[in-house]
């Protein structure tokens, strides 16, 4: 009796999971072009929610799928809100992108400059070393002293904000590096250099 009081018990508990409503399918199709206008000139909250659950079931296709993605892809990411207009807030979008290009690409010219006067220091501490000891050089003591050097330096000089800022982008720009070189060349895109360049760009924006 304990047993089916228990059994009981449970049967109550899932019943009250179980959402007794039946599923209507009301919607059927992917997002085709029709659709779309219909949802641009809308935009209400009814068709926003139409528009996902459609795109989810079944995908997005029409006349030109790809030229069609392009113009859906925005709001699926949350790039927009479902009632803005990309097509008039895309410029704006543009410009901002390429001005963060250039602003990031003035940090990386500072970055290769440093590295290239470590790298110089590091030879010439080696070549320094060995003549004067004439013992094989060693590597472990090479890289901390030259970079502990540096930052004791800059330190004086610099904002320690704009050093953080320097360190912190610098990591994230080799890591960057390390992982576009790792992209699987038998790609068609990615065995094309521009491309692996456009890759890294966009990674190093966002």
């Amino acid at each position: 009796l304990a047993y089916c009081g228990h059994l009981r018990t449970i049967r109550n508990h899932l019943a009250c999971l179980v959402d007794s409503k039946a599923v209507v399918e009301e919607t059927t199709g992917p997002v085709n072009e029709d659709f779309w206008k219909e949802c641009r000139n809308s935009k209400s909250e009814k068709m926003e929610k139409e528009f996902l659950s459609r795109t989810y079931r079944y995908g997005i296709n029409g006349m030109e799928p790809s030229i069609l993605r392009r113009k859906v892809w925005p709001y699926l990411l949350g790039l927009v809100s479902w009632t803005e207009d990309f097509e008039q807030l895309k410029n704006t979008y543009r410009a901002k992108y390429y001005n963060d290009v250039v602003e990031w690409e003035k940090i990386e010219k500072i970055i290769r400059e440093r590295d290239q006067e470590a790298f110089a220091a590091a030879r010439l501490r080696y070549h320094t070393f060995n003549t004067e000891t004439n013992v094989s050089f060693q590597e472990t003591s090479l890289n901390n002293e030259v970079f502990e050097e540096s930052d004791e330096t800059d330190r004086g000089e610099k904002n320690i904000e704009e050093e953080d800022l320097l360190a912190k982008f610098s990591a994230n720009l080799h890591r960057i590096e390390k992982d576009v070189e790792r992209c699987d060349r038998s790609s068609a895109y990615f065995a094309k250099k521009e491309n692996l360049q456009k890759l890294k760009t966009v990674m190093c924006t966002y």
